[in-house]
């Protein structure tokens, strides 16, 4: 199971290091930069309020979907077609209420105009998520790699022709950047459509009302996860737009994308992880291995990641979006870590059953993010922000650990914590090698080079536990 993972891991990696840096760098930048700080600001925050109610399109039904799949395959056909008509259900709900609350907060007709095709965006790759589910369910890891990127690989295509010609007869706007990504997510739900029919699901049985019934009592709980962590992860740059100006949030912006960009691929550990620990967990086998390893992993990556960007902020922050480095990026760069940990673990909780729990402590997350940017925001601005998100996920990653011991007798050593703290110490020391030495070669090498010698110290500090990898490898 953990060659598995890695194996497919490094394939899902190495497919969306391909598309998806291309597409936040190479176009999403060149947007922000195009349009303007406060244009994008705009987009930016209308973007977050459009996400703070797309859980109602889904209703947890996704983390469900894969969990029942990977347990059982004669359950997932049973269920599926009324997963998908309950779906459409939601997604008509999702409509109407957020339509409904941007009126009552007074979004004027230009905001109400983007911020339906941002819904429509919501409910397409809401249900894109849904048919990957099940085919991250049956382990079809090349497919779901494939779908990971389609519709950011599409959007690059047409937004190039947006931004350095002409899209027909249109020019870049707002409005035309929603409209291009409605249309790649129109694609690649047709895509992962076929792919879904091909498992031989049947979409369009009669609808049978006590199975919905079961299905909205047994999901409800990742629904409510879902939409509280959707809370404190989006409504920064919602609460900058409303409490300061779009400036603010087109600021905080620039760093956000990028500390986005790079957490995604804690996002993919957990799509590779859920069906995973659910596989064994519902087989009653050992799962602490490929915990460690992930765990490992995360710490071998987020640790060079942090000290990296902050050390080299100004480069990155001068070359993507020419202006020179701000406070915000630094502080949103050192969340990497623990929200990798957040992926990792409450993967597990959630494959393991542990929902109620994670909603109290995601609760608690919520209040405490949504009390520091009202305090913060004031006073520092997209600072403020920044500081409230790393204050919030650092409380939660500290919280699911201690669920994690709570309810599973793992061990935490000292002698990994001090292996740890030696790795960082021992990276930074790097770091601060390499720019005393005062280089000529290119910042990119450069991060490249520190990046490689991190992770082979990794592995020679055993962050990495490198004898259960080869014990397992040599096993199969």
């Amino acid at each position: 199971m953990k060659r598995f993972f890695v194996s497919n891991l490094l394939f899902l990696v190495f497919v969306n290091l391909l598309v998806k840096p291309f597409w936040v760098f190479g176009i999403d930048r060149v947007v922000q930069l195009k349009m303007g700080t406060s244009a994008y600001g705009m987009y930016f925050s209308i973007l977050n309020f459009s996400l703070l109610f797309s859980i109602l399109t889904d209703f947890g039904i996704q983390n469900f979907n894969t969990k029942m799949i990977a347990g059982s395959k004669v359950l997932a056909s049973k269920y599926f077609s009324n997963l998908f008509v309950l779906k459409c259900i939601l997604s008509l709900v999702y409509l109407g209420i957020t339509i409904f609350i941007s009126n009552c907060i007074g979004y004027n007709l230009q905001y109400q105009f983007i911020l339906v095709i941002l819904i429509l965006c919501q409910i397409l790759l809401s249900f894109v998520l849904f048919f990957r589910s099940a085919i991250t369910g049956f382990q079809n890891f090349k497919q779901e790699a494939f779908l990971s990127v389609l519709d950011k690989l599409l959007m690059i295509v047409l937004a190039s022709t947006l931004i350095f010609g002409s899209f027909f007869g249109t020019k870049l706007s707002i409005f035309n950047y929603c409209l291009i990504q409605f249309f790649a997510y129109l694609i690649t739900f047709g895509v992962s459509f076929y792919f879904v029919k091909k498992l031989n699901f049947n979409l369009f049985n009669a609808i049978n009302f006590k199975i919905v019934l079961i299905i909205l009592k047994q999901s409800w709980p990742y629904a409510l996860i879902v939409f509280l962590m959707t809370i404190y992860y989006r409504i920064d740059g919602f609460l900058l737009e409303r409490m300061i100006n779009t400036e603010a949030a087109g600021v905080y912006a620039k760093s956000y994308r990028i500390y986005e960009a790079v957490n995604n691929f804690s996002y993919l550990f957990s799509v590779l992880l859920l069906p995973m620990f659910a596989s064994l967990l519902s087989k009653k086998e050992d799962f602490k291995d490929l915990l460690r390893l992930a765990l490992g992993l995360m710490v071998a990556i987020g640790i060079p990641s942090i000290l990296v960007f902050n050390s080299f902020s100004s480069t990155l922050m001068e070359l993507f979006y020419k202006s020179p480095a701000d406070d915000v990026f630094g502080v949103l760069m050192c969340s990497i870590l623990p929200v990798g940990f957040i992926y990792i673990i409450g993967t597990f909780l959630v494959a393991a059953g542990k929902i109620k729990v994670l909603n109290k402590i995601v609760f608690v997350g919520v209040l405490v993010n949504v009390i520091l940017n009202v305090v913060l925001i004031p006073k520092y601005g997209p600072k403020g922000s920044a500081i409230s998100s790393l204050a919030t996920q650092s409380i939660m990653a500290f919280l699911h650990v201690l669920v994690l011991k709570k309810y599973f007798p793992l061990s935490i050593k000292i002698i990994s914590f001090l292996r740890f703290l030696g790795y960082a110490c021992l990276v930074y020391a790097l770091i601060y090698v390499v720019n005393s030495l005062n280089f000529t070669i290119n910042s990119w090498i450069l991060m490249l080079l520190i990046f490689t010698i991190s992770f082979l110290l990794s592995f020679i500090f055993r962050v990495v536990p490198t004898r259960f990898m080869y014990n397992k490898l040599k096993m199969t």
